[in-house]
């Protein structure tokens, strides 16, 4: 069978983008849709899509024109003489989200969407714009940093509360994509961002949402003691604090230094006596930047064989952060003579939470690569699958937020 044979024996997820040629009228001259597929994964597949064809009105609003229902072949390029002769200030190639692909804008469509994201009518054509978007970052076609500034732009006119979550998980996605030099300042833009909006939402979810994001995008010791004086003195009417957010400004506290953070700490613990108080305890004092203190706590990941993996994995979680570059350079060369000795001597889950905790995700360090790439050679195909696969994925991460970064720096040049 056909599709089977597409879809169920091959793996990977293809691109569609529509190819258009303007006749002097406006209307489309030629109309094609070009269809590429992963490297490791070249199949190239048949796609029913819905075309939506949008203008704007003179209010700047897209209105929809028609929908045209298409079938893409698998080839590079499908030609749709169907849309010859049609206008369109808008395309999008898979209205009703009926395709399994993902979806790249042209470039009028493009300049487009960024006047009117936010007046599409419907919720679901929204989610699948937001989605083409971040999915076109993490490919490099789109700058991380201009889909920031849709976030900032866009996102308080949206009233779908699910759609502003996921949409918000996809702007903190995004910062693995910012180079160094300009990640302080996209955190501190998010972080004014949230703190408007979290001001300006009504009580209940969209409160919290925004506070989450506002602890989230907290990357510099004066926004955390700003979170420390709301904690102690909320602002915003009908909010307050829930444990599980006060544990994580009291994280971010340790792992700045800050003054008091010890203290903070220490009180925290006596608030909440729960296994989740231990727990996050664990990772506050594993955090705090100091060189004493980060050796005695890998030598406590390195040799601790008492400790539930749940307390282990969190004192993990604790120890590396973006902001302590500088402070774990003895600990690379660490993590990957130490990676296989954890999956032969420790149980996979606490393997695994050292895999992923202290992998020193640095883009921009060819260091990184170059240990990847030779422990990578040094394995067992048979022995170390899992090791084999944790680190070809951090090295697909690597490369991809490399590629993401070089974008934005390429712009700069």
């Amino acid at each position: 069978m056909q599709w089977s044979r597409f879809y169920l024996e091959t793996s990977g997820i293809n691109t569609l983008q529509a190819e258009v040629k303007l006749a002097p009228s406006g209307g489309f001259s030629s109309f094609s849709v070009l269809q590429s597929a992963p490297e490791g994964h070249p199949t190239l597949r048949p796609h029913h899509v819905e075309i939506a064809l949008f203008n704007l009105n003179t209010e700047g609003s897209p209105v929809l024109s028609e929908t045209i229902l298409a079938q893409i072949l698998p080839t590079p390029k499908t030609d749709l003489p169907q849309l010859e002769g049609k206008k369109a200030d808008f395309v999008f190639l898979n209205y009703n989200d009926h395709a399994y692909a993902k979806i790249l804008l042209d470039e009028n469509s493009m300049k487009n969407l960024g006047n009117c994201l936010e007046k599409f009518q419907s919720p679901l054509l929204r989610q699948l714009l937001w989605g083409t978007l971040y999915h076109m970052v993490r490919d490099a076609k789109l700058k991380a940093t201009e889909f920031l500034r849709l976030v900032r732009e866009k996102l308080p006119f949206e009233t779908d509360l699910k759609l502003v979550q996921s949409t918000i998980r996809s702007a903190e996605g995004c910062i693995n994509f910012i180079p160094d030099a300009l990640r302080l300042s996209e955190c501190v833009q998010m972080f004014d961002f949230a703190w408007n909006r979290l001001h300006a939402a009504a009580p209940g979810d969209a409160q919290i949402t925004w506070a989450k994001a506002l602890i989230t995008s907290a990357a510099e010791a004066e926004k955390v003691n700003k979170l420390l004086e709301f904690m102690d003195n909320s602002s915003v009417p009908g909010f307050s604090f829930d444990q599980a957010m006060r544990w994580s400004v009291i994280i971010k506290a340790n792992a700045f230094g800050l003054p008091n953070a010890i203290q903070r700490l220490e009180e925290e613990e006596k608030r909440d006596a729960s296994d989740r108080g231990e727990r996050s305890a664990c990772s506050a004092r594993a955090s705090f930047p100091t060189e004493d203190n980060k050796a005695k706590t890998y030598e406590r990941i390195r040799n601790d064989k008492t400790s539930s993996y749940h307390l282990l994995s969190s004192v993990m979680s604790g120890f590396s952060w973006w902001h302590q570059r500088s402070l774990l350079l003895p600990y690379t060369d660490l993590y990957f003579d130490h990676l296989p000795l954890f999956y032969k001597e420790r149980t996979k889950e606490i393997a695994g939470a050292y895999g992923h905790n202290l992998f020193p995700f640095e883009p921009e360090n060819e260091k990184i690569f170059q240990k990847t790439e030779e422990l990578l050679k040094k394995t067992n195909p048979e022995e170390d699958k899992v090791m084999i696969r944790l680190l070809k994925e951090y090295l697909d991460d690597l490369t991809r937020a490399k590629k993401c970064r070089n974008l934005i720096l390429a712009s700069k040049l």
